[in-house]
């Protein structure tokens, strides 16, 4: 005679429902600890967007310089202003701006650009004869030769970085909150299905 094992199989609703709970509870959990960081990460983000918008167009990006390095075609110039700064520095020299009148062959432009103290090309005066190097497709881009079209330099990109460091903080938040919500959505979904 044969004999048979009697024992009770686990209810699959509730044992579904115990795991709808738990990873409920996870992804609450997961939301509580990253939701208070998120608004914080939100005014990070905020706060580096502007610094990347407002630090370059205050003091220049390299990029300018970069393709007048590359491609710069030269005509003449007169200088119309020579002016120490002492508003915007470089370490601990004021900056001297250099207003020039040109003609790159579509008619007269004026530019200007900047160079420390120290540099040569400070002791420049106005009407005074100076080479100024423009690219050929954009010559409102333009700058003394030997100066700096963004004196900042490389500097200027500083805000672009702060911009895209604000950009990963605010993912590195949310991306466990949204998991978070995920979770909870899958918990309540598991406990609440029809058997």
């Amino acid at each position: 005679m044969a004999s048979t094992a009697t024992g009770s199989l686990p209810d699959p609703v509730a044992t579904r429902r115990k795991r709808g709970t738990a990873v409920l509870i996870v992804g609450a959990v997961l939301t509580a600890v990253f939701s208070s960081g998120l608004l914080a990460a939100f005014a990070i983000l905020v706060v580096s967007g502007v610094f990347a918008a407002v630090f370059p167009a205050v003091f220049g990006t390299p990029f300018d310089d970069l393709a007048l390095d590359r491609r710069a075609q030269v005509c003449s110039g007169e200088m119309i202003l020579v002016e120490e700064d002492s508003s915007l520095r470089v370490q601990t020299e004021n900056t001297v701006r250099l207003g020039y009148r040109y003609d790159p062959g579509d008619g007269p432009r004026e530019g200007e650009s900047r160079v420390v103290a120290s540099d040569g090309l400070a002791a420049l005066a106005p009407g005074d004869t100076v080479d100024i190097e423009y690219l050929p497709d954009d010559p409102a881009v333009s700058r003394v030769r030997g100066s700096k079209a963004h004196i900042a330099g490389w500097g200027g990109a500083i805000g672009y970085g702060f911009g895209g460091m604000g950009l990963l903080v605010f993912v590195a938040a949310a991306v466990p909150v949204g998991l978070g919500m995920a979770l909870m959505a899958v918990g309540l979904w598991l406990r609440r299905r029809p058997p």
